[in-house]
């Protein structure tokens, strides 16, 4: 019957049992032509074949490339001294998977005839007695080597330790594609810096922090988290986290959409004399220590279609008609918070300018008009938004009255288009706007 153990191997040593471990040199595995991979603990299991007493050495199979039972390592105990082990051929197709870089022309004389292409393998059976007598060589050369060791030094010590913890997202920062925090940990008596991957992950993620602990409904994240030390002092860990694994590109499109909703919200105005407004600076006026600011580099198109997506809103189509087929091409859609949050959009007519606003949900859309070379654009745009401001003070209405009977800005002409039937089912109310619009943006 052959006997099967469970290992444990890495780019410097495999591991045998608690107390033993084989430096990686002191086998025949190709480790200067390949590197095993780090992003995970590797466990594979293998058959015992034929022991040396001479040199103290086993030869060995892997049987098993993703051995999962690893806990039957800290079983394991050594009862024959072993100061060398040598592997079998490899599976490529299996080994493989396990690389992180290689050189396969430097290692065909340890692979097996079947992982190796048509062509490999027929070289590799020229160099089968050939490779049999090397790795005999080797093994005999090592084992000198081995005997000139002092006899004295204590063996390789391994222990893993499996902790879980909670950790608080204020005490951890998002990287590009992880999230890092440090946290002292009493088994190695020293703080530790645990890093999650997680590819969706980036830097400016820090700033907003405080959305992803609502949508998660939790301000601190699960941590489940591996140690292993070597001969006491901590050598490798690993974490994750079913928290951060949730963070995904769907959870990400939710933080844009509520981020979106929340700016249509009553702002607290912190520059009365400002009306207008761009994307950017829509989301820097909502603003807090905590909300990061356009962190997801949302363009104005961005904000209107998730707007006018949502459920409910009674002018979407109005909406979406003067985003895309009358807005200029060479202008940005303003945006106002107050007294309702709305779309400005501007329109170029043959002879005029026209200032198109469309508030969310509204009942009726108001429309500025201006000769369209009587001053530059930006300057129009600036009256227009003192006319919004006159608006936020004195009410439409009194707006509304107030340019009938004085028309106090004798070069704007000031009109508005109510959205007559909109809500019903016999008569086309989108139709009729369309029609009443057109005619006024000359």
């Amino acid at each position: 019957m052959v006997n099967e153990l469970i290992i444990q191997i890495d780019n410097e040593k495999v591991v045998l049992s608690p107390n033993l471990a084989i430096p990686l040199n002191y086998t025949n595995f190709p480790y200067s032509s390949c590197t095993l991979s780090s992003h995970q603990p590797i466990f594979w299991k293998i058959a015992l074949l034929e022991y040396n007493a001479e040199n103290f050495s086993w030869r060995v199979k892997v049987v098993d490339y993703r051995a999962t039972d690893e806990s039957r390592l800290k079983r394991q105990k050594a009862t024959r001294l072993v100061k060398q082990i040598v592997f079998e051929k490899f599976d490529w197709n299996e080994l493989e998977t396990w690389l992180s870089g290689y050189q396969k022309a430097k290692m065909h004389a340890m692979l097996e005839q079947g992982s190796a292409s048509e062509s490999d393998s027929r070289a590799e059976e020229a160099r089968v007695e050939e490779f049999d007598e090397i790795a005999l060589g080797v093994a005999m050369e090592r084992d000198v080597s081995l005997s000139e060791m002092d006899s004295a030094s204590p063996p390789t010590r391994i222990h893993y330790y499996n902790i879980e913890f909670n950790v608080s997202f204020a005490d951890a920062s998002f990287c590009l594609g992880y999230v890092e925090f440090r946290k002292y940990q009493r088994v190695v008596d020293s703080e530790i810096c645990f890093k999650i991957a997680n590819d969706t992950l980036l830097p400016e993620f820090d700033l907003v922090k405080s959305w992803f602990t609502r949508k998660l409904k939790t301000k601190r994240f699960q941590v489940k988290a591996k140690i292993m030390t070597e001969n006491g002092r901590m050598k490798n860990v690993w974490a994750q986290s079913p928290q951060i694994a949730a963070i995904d590109e769907d959870f990400i499109q939710g933080i844009k959409f509520q981020r979106t909703l929340n700016i249509t919200r009553p702002p607290t105005i912190s520059r009365p004399d400002k009306s207008l407004f761009t994307a950017d600076e829509l989301f820097t006026e909502m603003q807090t220590a905590e909300e990061g600011g356009n962190i997801f580099r949302q363009d104005e198109l961005d904000v209107l279609a998730i707007l006018s997506a949502k459920t409910g809103v009674r002018n979407r189509k109005q909406l979406e008609y003067l985003a895309g087929l009358k807005q200029s091409e060479q202008h940005t859609i303003r945006f106002t918070l107050s007294p309702d949050f709305g779309f400005i959009f501007f329109i170029e007519g043959h002879t005029q300018n026209h200032f198109v606003w469309e508030l969310l949900n509204s009942h009726a859309t108001y429309i500025w008009s201006i000769e369209k070379y009587e001053e530059e654009t930006e300057l129009q745009f600036k009256r227009i938004e003192a006319s919004i401001n006159s608006i936020r003070s004195f009410g439409r209405d009194r707006y509304k009255q107030a340019y009938r009977t004085t028309h106090h800005d004798s070069q704007l002409v000031f009109s508005v288009i109510d959205h007559a039937r909109s809500s019903s089912a016999f008569v086309d109310g989108f139709a009729t706007w369309r029609h009443k619009l057109n005619e006024r943006l000359v």
